[in-house]
């Protein structure tokens, strides 16, 4: 996730050999999913934050039977 804190927007960049349908989700602290995405390919995918609050969310990145999870922190100076 980069940048990260982020501001307006983060890029999330895979590094899978081969083409998979990824499936994107981000979480705010109380749990509810605040954005979702499916259906992704490619190897780079921006999420949009200038509209989040400021404060600590969990970016999901579905692949097949994997899942990863990072944090990301948004930030409006």
């Amino acid at each position: 996730l980069l940048p990260n804190p982020a501001h307006d927007a983060v890029e999330i960049v895979f590094d899978y050999p081969q083409r998979a349908d990824i499936v994107l989700e981000v979480f705010d602290t109380a749990g509810r999913r605040i954005y979702a995405a499916s259906g992704c390919t490619g190897n780079v995918a921006s999420l949009p934050t200038l509209y989040w609050a400021a404060g600590i969310y969990l970016v999901s990145i579905f692949v097949d039977d994997e899942v990863f999870t990072e944090k990301l922190m948004v930030r409006h100076e």
